[in-house]
């Protein structure tokens, strides 16, 4: 196994103040592949990393345990779901760690096999669940949503049985209930259009309030796609749900692609991020933030001055938003600093030190040392880094 590792101690320039590039980590090509880090979850001073290729790889799909330093202890390959290009989600549970992967079982029909399993600290696994989802062809990974401390939700999007996903079927998305046993606790199917005649799909899925949930994606009128937000109850009915942002201009799309997210703030209400394509006069990205109150009703909506990829929204101590991207080439990491009224407070660049390109973005902040973690690729190898906020945040 071969690990690449620089750590490097450099400071940077935000409102003033010197912000520390703690380490920055590769993963060469020990997975025999260009990868990714598609998700992570963060728990006691581990990393637990799903990993990701492409298509041409016998597996596709791997996971790691990596120290606070992001130093490797192990990873692993899974004969039985290889598949890993669509965030398949991996979270933390009593000190385990569960992972959602897919396998296809018939190219012909592009069925897909959903794969569950828990994997110990030493990295010894366990399959819990497997099967293909009734009425789906199967489900592409999504979300992973820790309900408490016996049950989690899994967000996917698949396809009816009549037309498979990659044969122009869907989008159809599936919500499923598990317990850690990897007993079925919840099945809810939702179709391709909801009640506006509006296509849709979700990817992202949080927990807000007592006991509320809601689900952040997308929905495709015709010639555009807006965001779109749906809240459902913990039975999975579903409470209210709109399409929200529309960029008014057929030439542009607001994306919100499974590297955006949505979060609940402390003033009770939703704040969501996406990447704008712009199509017209030449295709380019710019990320993108919202705000939307719990009835759904937009409240603003604003461009970002840099990055165009991954960008993630995340709530610091004192309720402003951190929102945390990345810029393909040159190789940057884009912090972007804003008050709860989206007033951009300031941004800053963060130049990756290991490479000259950098994709794709999932970000975690860490409220205990005022630290944050970007994960994503450089030029085809899995890349984490961690960087100190302390000037940046005030407490």
């Amino acid at each position: 196994m071969r690990v690449l590792t620089t750590i490097l101690l450099l400071t940077f320039s935000l409102i003033g103040q010197a912000q520390k590039l703690l380490w920055e980590k590769t993963y060469g090509n020990f997975l025999l592949y260009p990868s990714t880090i598609e998700a992570f979850d963060y728990q006691d001073g581990h990393y637990a990393l799903s990993f990701s290729g492409d298509y041409t790889s016998a597996y596709k799909a791997s996971i790691g345990l990596a120290n606070e330093k992001g130093d490797t202890l192990w990873t692993r390959k899974f004969a039985d779901a290889p598949q890993g290009n669509y965030k398949n989600p991996i979270k933390f549970l009593n000190g385990q760690i569960y992972y959602m992967a897919y396998r296809f079982v018939d190219n012909r029909t592009d069925t897909l096999e959903n794969v569950l399993k828990k994997i110990d600290l030493k990295g010894n696994g366990i399959t819990l669940w497997k099967g293909i989802f009734p009425e789906l062809y199967g489900s592409i990974q999504r979300d992973l949503l820790v309900v408490d401390k016996s049950h989690f939700w899994f967000l996917g999007l698949g396809s009816n049985v009549n037309i498979p996903f990659n044969r122009g079927g869907g989008p159809k998305f599936t919500l499923m209930g598990f317990d850690t046993l990897g007993n079925s606790t919840l099945q809810r199917y939702y179709n391709k259009t909801d009640t506006t005649g509006i296509d849709i799909n979700a990817s992202s899925l949080i927990r807000y309030g007592a006991n509320n949930f809601a689900m952040y994606g997308r929905g495709a009128p015709p010639s555009q796609i807006w965001n779109y937000i749906m809240k459902i109850r913990p039975n999975g009915d579903t409470i209210a749900s709109r399409l929200l942002f529309d960029s008014g201009d057929i030439d542009i799309m607001a994306w919100a692609p499974y590297w955006g997210n949505m979060i609940y703030g402390t003033d009770a209400n939703f704040y969501i991020s996406g990447i704008n394509q712009i199509v017209k006069p030449k295709r380019n990205y710019r990320p993108y933030v919202a705000k939307a109150d719990t009835s759904l009703k937009p409240i603003w909506f604003r461009f970002l001055t840099l990055g165009e990829d991954g960008v993630r929204i995340h709530q610091l101590p004192d309720g402003s938003l951190l929102t945390v991207g990345a810029h393909y080439s040159p190789a940057y990491i884009s912090l972007h600093k804003l008050s709860q009224d989206g007033e951009l407070l300031d941004s800053v660049k963060i130049p990756v030190q290991i490479d000259t390109k950098c994709n794709t973005g999932y970000s975690m902040y860490h409220p205990e040392d005022s630290t944050l973690s970007f994960a994503g690729a450089l030029n085809g190898n899995a890349y984490l880094a961690r960087i100190d906020l302390k000037k940046f945040v005030v407490t």
